[in-house]
């Protein structure tokens, strides 16, 4: 049953954004390179997070996201997202693992069963991998992490046990079924915004 929270979450928002502007920047470089794919990222930013009016409204025609949050809003998402994408732009791109000719593993979704039982409702692990790349003998998921904190121990401390990590690397074994290299974390944090 999925577990939705009852209040706007700025940094789940935030981190959505970010992340449907990195899928369609990665899906994009590969065949437009950095700077189209760069645009189309900001794109795809902005359109998610434009809110429309509501049929029949008058007034106001729609908006942009709006956070009371000085970190996480969507200036500072969109600094992030250029930031990043601008920083990487000169070094080799990871090869990004390609499923088929036209299906890259960015925001790869994968579900499995766990083979238990909650209240007689089966369970499964879902969820969608960041990026999944080929590089340094080996394949690896990437996931990124849009912080304010710096992602040190005591950050992973704070998360006991520490499931999410782990489970990537498990769900890109079951998805590829090949053994990874492990996960790189790739910090969006506050010194990028």
């Amino acid at each position: 049953l999925p577990i939705c929270p009852r209040t706007e979450s700025y940094d789940l928002t935030f981190g959505s954004l970010f992340h449907i502007a990195m899928e369609e920047y990665h899906l994009e470089r590969m065949s437009r390179g950095h700077n189209e794919a760069q645009v189309l990222g900001l794109q795809a930013l902005l359109k998610a997070a434009w809110t429309p009016a509501p049929l029949g409204a008058e007034g106001p025609a729609g908006g942009y996201w709006k956070s009371d949050s000085n970190n996480k809003n969507l200036w500072n998402c969109i600094r992030a997202f250029i930031w990043h994408t601008e920083h990487f732009a000169t070094e080799p791109d990871f090869n990004t693992t390609v499923l088929n000719k036209k299906l890259y593993a960015v925001e790869l979704p994968f579900t499995f069963d766990l083979d238990l039982s909650i209240q007689g409702i089966s369970a499964s692990y879902c969820g969608h991998l960041d990026r999944v790349v080929d590089t340094m003998g080996g394949r690896w998921v990437v996931d990124y992490k849009t912080t304010t904190k710096t992602l040190s121990s005591s950050y992973f401390d704070t998360y006991n046990p520490s499931t999410q990590l782990p489970g990537y690397a498990v769900a890109a074994q079951i998805v590829f079924h090949e053994p990874v290299q492990g996960v790189i974390i790739d910090e969006i944090g506050r010194a990028h915004v």
